[in-house]
Formats: structure tokens, sequence, C-alpha cells
């Protein structure tokens, strides 16, 4: 495994644990194994260094007896030191004949780099059993072989031994471990946080995506409806009303385009927003707004009774353009299946909810306003009140009305700006 595998973007920069500054020393270094008879460098420099001293070390002990005896033996060591060259690709083995050359032809440094290696690679268990086993065959060998003897100057060179071939290996190795491990660990937590985020980032623009198709589904809607139904009633009554009259449909009709592309146009800013910064926009319309769009509808010949009870309060933004949206809609609705009905608009102010109801009387007409529907206001209208965790009912009645209704709670702190609700009944 390189640097670039198990190191993020941005990890060298941002992290500073000790550990992993280690294991990225380590890793520079790229211990790993070759293939087949190619050996790295990582194999075989510490292999040759270590028949070198193994070597030098029984050459140079002057208190062997003979020395043909230290030559065999030294000439053993190297031969442990130099197969230690496949202790990456098989560090049990190497291990293993690194402790059985050792009892026979002393070779520490062998045993240095098999316990070093079989810590590096994990097996830090397997690691502390061998370096355990090796220390009680060195205490005894004195005992079995009777060279050298036991005195004081004996346990201090093998207690200098064990700390230097044994215990030094095998701690540094399970620390490189413990270090290569947590950027392994790091690099992959960081990983899946990227992938969290971009999943995040792919949830908040659908949603947002979603919820601009709302807007833009409400504001053309209910201005295209007020246009359509404007120019039919320009096109009946155009022999029969004053010049007056139609000027005053042809402005409304005007009017009602007007504002449609407005609306539109801020719609199509917050699309723009990613690439060109943020923008200013005016705020969405709130149930401040409720009393001029029912006034607005009027106009169209819609027959509206409106009233507003209960203890009236400031709403929080989000809330009020909820109420708007749901008002607009079902008037919407009203105007392109029963323009020739009365229609009944009820908003109840409750301690912890606000209600809407509209009620749409039976109709006389056979067919719809010649004004297409793509069947998705309703479903949009369950969206935004399920966003707030409100209930949401509508369906046609027993006596032949269709009733829509809605309650949302009023748990959120509404913000400054949130506007005034509606006040005082007013009927036509």
């Amino acid at each position: 495994m390189s640097v670039a595998d198990c190191d993020p973007v941005g990890y060298r920069d941002n992290f500073s644990i000790p550990a992993a500054r280690l294991g990225r020393l380590w890793m520079t270094f790229s211990i790993s194994p070759g293939s087949g008879w190619r050996f790295t460098r990582a194999e075989y420099l510490p292999a040759l260094a270590a028949a070198l001293f193994n070597s030098s070390e029984i050459l140079t002990d002057t208190g062997r007896a003979l020395v043909q005896q230290r030559t065999l033996h030294a000439v053993l060591a190297g031969a442990v030191g130099l197969l230690m060259i496949f202790r990456l690709r098989l560090p049990r083995a190497t291990v293993l004949l690194a402790v059985v050359g050792d009892w026979f032809a002393y070779a520490p440094a062998a045993v240095l780099l098999a316990l070093f290696t079989l810590a590096h690679q994990g097996q830090v268990r397997t690691a502390r059993t061998v370096a355990a086993l090796v220390v009680l065959i060195g205490a005894f060998t004195p005992w079995i072989t009777g060279y050298p003897p036991y005195d004081a100057l004996f346990f201090l060179g093998y207690l200098a031994e064990v700390i230097i071939f044994i215990v030094a290996p095998v701690a540094v190795g399970s620390y490189l471990h413990a270090g290569r491990v947590r950027i392994i660990s790091l690099s992959e937590h960081t990983a899946r946080l990227e992938r969290e985020q971009q999943l995040l980032a792919k949830a908040a623009r659908s949603e947002e995506r979603t919820r601009i198709a709302r807007e833009m589904h409400d504001v053309v809607a209910h201005r295209v409806t007020h246009i359509v139904m404007h120019a039919g009633s320009l096109q009946m009554n155009v022999g029969t009303r004053t010049p007056e009259w139609a000027a005053g449909q042809a402005e409304l009709i005007r009017t009602s385009a007007t504002k449609a592309l407005e609306e539109l146009h801020d719609i199509l800013k917050v699309l723009r927003r990613g690439r060109e910064g943020a923008v200013r926009l005016a705020p969405p319309p709130g149930i401040e707004a409720v009393v001029p769009l029912i006034e607005e509808t009027r106009k169209v010949g819609l027959r509206i009774d409106y009233a507003c009870d209960g203890e009236q309060r400031p709403l929080s933004a989000q809330l009020g353009q909820t109420i708007y949206r749901l008002v607009q809609e079902t008037l919407t609705n009203a105007l392109k299946y029963a323009g020739d009905a009365p229609v009944v608009v009820r908003i109840g102010y409750r301690p912890d909810r606000v209600d809407i109801s509209v009620n749409s009387g039976p109709s006389a007409m056979t067919g719809d306003s010649g004004v297409p529907s793509g069947g998705q206001g309703l479903i949009g209208l369950t969206e935004r009140v399920e966003l707030l965790g409100g209930t949401v009912r509508y369906g046609p009645t027993s006596k032949g009305d269709f009733r829509f209704e809605a309650s949302l709670p009023t748990l959120v702190t509404p913000p400054r700006d949130s506007g005034t609700p509606p006040q005082g009944r007013e009927t036509t």
C-alpha cells in the first residue's frame, strides 16, 4: 500500500498525530516484498546487515575456545541472517528459523529482524509470545551449555541484549503497525465522510429541485388560470359589454401575466445562485398576502366567503408561506373546476396550530374551464403540509361540495418580518 492509498487529500496538512507521522515516515521507505526472485532493498539490505553483524559478533568473541568452532558458528549465523531476506513474505517461518539459529549459532540480528517484521505486520501477540520464549531460552542457555558463566556481568549483558534485540523490535514494530492502522482508519473515515457529504449534497439538490418545481407549479397554475378565466370572460362578453369593461379585463390579463413573469424570474434567480453567488430575492408571500389574493381572485368572478377566527398572532415565514400556497392552490382548483360555485375560506388560530379549511360548493359546470392540469397541485400541498409536521384531508362531501382541510403546528418561533395575519371577516 502506498502513501496515496491510505492518506486522504489534505490529511498530511491537517493531522498532527505522532503515530500517524511515524507511520508516514515508515511508509516513505516502502517496506513491501518483491515478487519471485526479485527482492527489494527493504528485503536484502537488512538481511545482509544481519548476516554481517551475526558473523562479526561470533568471530570477535575471543571467549570461544576453538577458532574452527567460531568459524563454523559464524558461517551458520551469517546464513541465518541472509535467510531473513524472506521475512516479509514468510514472517512466521523466518522467526522460527531465527530462534533456532540463535540457539545453535548465536544470531541476535536475525531475531531482531524477524520479531520486528512479525510485530510490524500486525501479528503482535505472536511476536510477544516468541519474544518471551527467546528470553527464557537465552536465560537457561548458560546452565545447559556451561558457557558463559553465571555472574553479574552475564546478567547485565544479557539484560542489554534482551532490551536491544527482543523488546525494542517488538515495541517499535507494534508502534509502527498501530500508526499504520490509524492512518488507514483515518483514511477510511475521511472517505466515508466524503461519501456522506456527497449524498447529503445530492439529497439537498434533489430537495431544492422539488421545492422549485412546487413554486413554479403554484405560480404558473394560479396566474395562468387567472389569465385564461379573464380571457374567456372577455371572449364571451366582447359584444355585450362596454369598451371600458373590456379594457379592464385586458388590464387584469396584463397584470396577471406581469406578476407571473416576476415570480418566475425570482425562481430563476435561485437556480442561478449556485453559479453567480447570493442574490437578493423578494420575500415570499405569507399569510398577510391571503386577503389580497382573495380580492384578486374575486375579480375573476369567483364568489368567496372569507373568515379568520381565534387569537391571531405572528407566524413563522415558512408557515405563513405554506398557508398562502394552500389557499392559492385551492382557489385555483375552484376556478378551474367550479368557477360558478361559492367558496368558503376559513383560517382558525388554535393554541398550538393553525387550521385551514376551503370548501367549494356544488357546481353546475359540466366540464372544467379548459385550463390544463398536471394533477400535481394537491400532491404538492400534501408535501408542504407534511414537511411542517401537519395533517391534510381533501375530497368530495355527501352534499356535492369539495372540501380541503389542513392543520399546521405552530411550534417554530417566527422571525421579525413574518407578516401580520389578516383581520376580520369579509363576505360577498
